[in-house]
């Protein structure tokens, strides 16, 4: 297969790859419609102002009991379908064009969301843990689709930064075969590895990667009272003969 899945193995240095798809404007209309829809927003934190729009897998979902994905799902697919119908399909395309492979959405199956963050003095020290990408294992979709978990990518498209800028921490470190480790294992791992590289962001361009190296949110290197961090999330997995694009 030609695209993302030959060019992007394990321990490859292109470990993150990016894709115009959206003007300056068109990502400024997008965060307007957005912040509209405040009120549909749920807050992820107790006290800092971090957001989502959306159902969140990693944040809603449960691999015994994936309820709750399901009925955030369910309230707030109509209200990304009727605000944002028009990102969906260039989405859907652009990245089966790079992967020369068929994508879908399911309906089983979280449309892909938002990240919100607003300007908080927290963000310049920390905007979330040191991770690796498993949210389909919390979908509670398991036993519908036989998927390649090998075969996974997420996805985050920049829709505003920070004045100084936004993006992605990424240690060399290949967490897939680390998944049953527990955090202290995996500490060590980290610990023995050279710095994390920063991978920054642009607005309007989608960024890929395979999910499975350990990566961060880099926090905000100088704080402005006006900046905010909108990102639209998704992530795509090999189900049997195409991709299928959720958050």
């Amino acid at each position: 297969m030609s695209g993302f899945d030959d060019r992007f193995a394990p321990n490859d240095e292109a470990i993150i790859s990016e894709l115009n798809l959206f003007s300056e404007q068109t990502c400024a209309e997008l965060c307007r419609r957005i912040h509209s829809l405040r009120e549909h927003w749920v807050q992820r934190h107790e006290s800092a102002p971090f957001f989502t729009l959306g159902a969140a897998s990693y944040l809603d979902g449960d691999r015994y009991d994936a309820a709750r994905y399901k009925q955030e799902m369910q309230r707030t697919r109509p209200l990304l379908s009727e605000h944002f119908a028009e990102i969906y399909e260039p989405l859907r395309l652009a990245f089966a064009e790079v992967m020369a492979a068929p994508c879908q959405y399911h309906p089983d199956l979280a449309l892909p969301g938002f990240h919100v963050y607003l300007a908080d003095p927290i963000f310049e020290r920390r905007m979330g843990s040191i991770h690796i990408d498993l949210q389909y294992e919390q979908t509670g979709a398991d036993a519908t689709f036989e998927v390649d978990l090998r075969r996974q990518w997420s996805l985050t498209l920049a829709l505003q930064l920070p004045r100084t800028g936004g993006g992605l921490r990424v240690w060399p470190v290949d967490g897939y075969v680390l998944r049953g480790a527990d955090p202290e294992q995996r500490a060590k791992v980290l610990a023995a590895q050279p710095k994390a590289s920063f991978h920054p962001y642009r607005v309007g361009a989608l960024a890929v990667h395979s999910g499975f190296l350990f990566h961060q949110i880099a926090p905000i290197t100088t704080l402005h009272p006006d900046d905010q961090r909108i990102t639209l999330q998704a992530h795509a997995i090999w189900a049997g003969d195409r991709y299928l694009m959720y958050w």
